[in-house]
């Protein structure tokens, strides 16, 4: 008998790899149940096939065995969904996430450079033709249910329908005096919306998936690690055959027969147990396969997962009640716990200048890396509590103040600060400079830790925003720099400083100042004002320049 066994840890295969992704972490991507139990995508890089079918049996509760047949027929052109395809469906998937969940309509709006930066795909033309067309082949991919799609609202299972995954509508903003940015969009088929709103779902760990690599061993990890990661059922094993596998994994026809089979995926095994998924693999010589899952996975998704509790749903409503969408909401319980949701909520009243109470919930209750971040005003004491050394008269320290001359600034009314940028608040903490040199000679260069910054922003923003506005409006602002908590934000050209200075200025500095504090300011402009913005307030910080001018800041500058 075939065995793998392990002892490595999870976290272990995780922490290197987190340090190289951006804020999308620590997530669990949900997708359509049905859809992880069949094959969707061929074996090949570059598919030619056009077909591919496989039956599932299942019991059903009454005792009753039924076979469920998908069939999925490719373009004339495009052909069959291919191992690429894998990766954007996935990548499709955790843009809704990220958008805060299914909307009922079931469109998504997108940009391909989204899409390419939550995939971790390097910046090049290929890649940008790649995802456009397996977009185009997802939406040409015809897919024919016999039973195989169960529908969890009505309790059935659809019969003889062909339908598509998806539609998807290519289109860009070119209104004069605009940005020129993308409005690409994709409309999901009733199935998925249904089954997404129903809570059918299965959710992929993020973070786990990107680090399983790409090309035909990535795209089989992946495809092995969600298969038995739904088949599981919510125990720590899965019994199954190679044949079975043969049809439901992406296994090249060259290895057809059941011994080659067998070979390929034990190759295969030893990856999914020393990242930590698996506990072992056993393949029997009657061809029988064992999986055992690696119960320190299930406890990291569990820790990721909403408990099916009433404190719990108790905490969503509440967050709700300050408008924040119910999607984010259970994502916060999920992974902050209901006391200490409730615990924010009730903190809100004591807040001082707090416009939108549904950013500032999602914001300082989703933190960071090392836990929520403390109000600024402090919580609600509990009963005979008080908060150490708090001065309820006085609120935030009073900055000294400078005259102001002309430097614009962008975002909100409120103090200024104090004499130079004072220390980042937590989760925006500046590293290390721009390599090769100063801003000034690096004109256009994003700072990772400013594009992170800039990108929760926009994120919290959106979430609680009524009525919604997609993040991917703001995708042509990159972040530039950070100095202290002065945020540099880089526009594409006057005209789009002007847009969205006219359209956001206020709302969004008035949640950058909830966040980092009365003295904290954006600037936005063309990355040569960047530069020159940055260079002057690290001038004037020092005591060695002249206060900032008025030019390109969204309030006030530091006085």
């Amino acid at each position: 008998m075939g065995k793998t066994h392990g002892g490595d840890p999870l976290q272990s295969v995780l922490e290197g790899w987190m340090d190289e992704i951006g804020p999308f972490t620590d997530r669990l991507v949900p997708t359509e149940f049905n859809h992880e139990l069949f094959p969707l995508t061929s074996t090949a890089i570059d598919p030619t096939e056009k077909l591919l079918t496989f039956t599932l049996e299942t019991v059903l509760p009454d005792g009753r065995l039924i076979e469920r047949t998908l069939e999925v027929e490719g373009s004339p052109r495009l052909g069959l969904p291919g191992l690429f395809d894998q990766e954007v469906y996935a990548g499709i998937m955790a843009l809704v996430e990220r958008r805060g969940g299914m909307r009922e309509d079931g469109r998504l709006r997108f940009s391909l450079y989204e899409l390419k930066e939550i995939l971790r795909l390097p910046t090049n033309a290929d890649n940008y033709r790649r995802l456009r067309d397996s977009l185009l082949r997802w939406q040409r991919t015809s897919l024919t249910t016999q039973g195989a799609v169960y529908l969890a609202d009505s309790e059935e299972y659809a019969q003889g329908e062909a339908y598509n995954i998806w539609g998807v509508r290519w289109a860009r903003d070119s209104r004069p005096g605009r940005a020129k940015t993308e409005l690409n969009e994709v409309k999901f088929h009733e199935y998925f919306i249904r089954n997404y709103q129903a809570g059918y779902i299965k959710s992929i760990d993020w973070d786990f998936w990107l680090s399983l690599g790409r090309g035909k061993r990535g795209g089989t990890l992946k495809r092995l690690y969600r298969l038995i990661d739904a088949q599981r059922g919510g125990t720590l094993q899965w019994r199954t055959t190679v044949q079975n596998l043969m049809g439901q994994m992406p296994i090249p026809p060259s290895y057809k027969y059941p011994g080659k089979a067998r070979d390929y995926l034990q190759r295969h095994h030893p990856d999914l147990v020393d990242r930590g998924f698996l506990e072992s693999a056993e393949i029997s010589p009657d061809y029988e396969v064992l999986y055992k899952v690696d119960s320190r996975f299930v406890s990291r998704q569990k820790h990721l997962e909403l408990a099916d509790d009433p404190r719990d749903r108790a905490a969503i409503e509440r967050l709700m009640s300050f408008r924040v969408r119910e999607n984010v909401a259970r994502r916060l319980v999920a992974l902050r716990g209901a006391d200490l949701c409730q615990r924010y909520a009730g903190a809100v009243p004591r807040q001082k200048k707090m416009r939108n109470k549904a950013g500032w919930l999602k914001t300082y209750i989703e933190g960071d890396a090392n836990g929520p971040f403390p109000p600024k005003d402090g919580f609600a004491p509990g009963p005979g509590e008080t908060q150490p050394g708090e001065d309820p008269k006085k609120g935030l320290a009073d900055p000294r103040r400078r005259p102001v001359k002309d430097y614009q600034w962008l975002f909100g009314h409120g103090s200024a600060p104090d004499s130079g940028p004072r220390e980042s608040p937590p989760g925006f903490r500046e590293t290390a400079e721009i390599e090769g040199g100063p801003p000034s000679s690096r004109a256009g260069a994003t700072h990772h830790r400013a594009e992170e910054a800039w990108r929760t922003l926009v994120s919290s923003f959106a979430d609680g925003t009524q009525p919604a506005v997609e993040p991917e409006w703001f995708a042509p602002y990159v972040g530039y720099s950070m100095e202290g908590t002065t945020l540099i934000i880089s526009a594409p050209d006057d005209e789009a400083t002007r847009e969205i200075i006219d359209r956001f200025g206020e709302a969004l500095g008035v949640l950058w100042r909830d966040v980092c504090g009365a003295d904290s300011r954006i600037f936005v402009g063309p990355p040569d004002q960047c530069a020159t913005a940055v260079t002057t307030l690290r001038e004037w910080s020092t005591g060695s320049g002249e206060s900032p001018t008025a030019d390109g800041w969204v309030e006030e500058p530091p006085q």
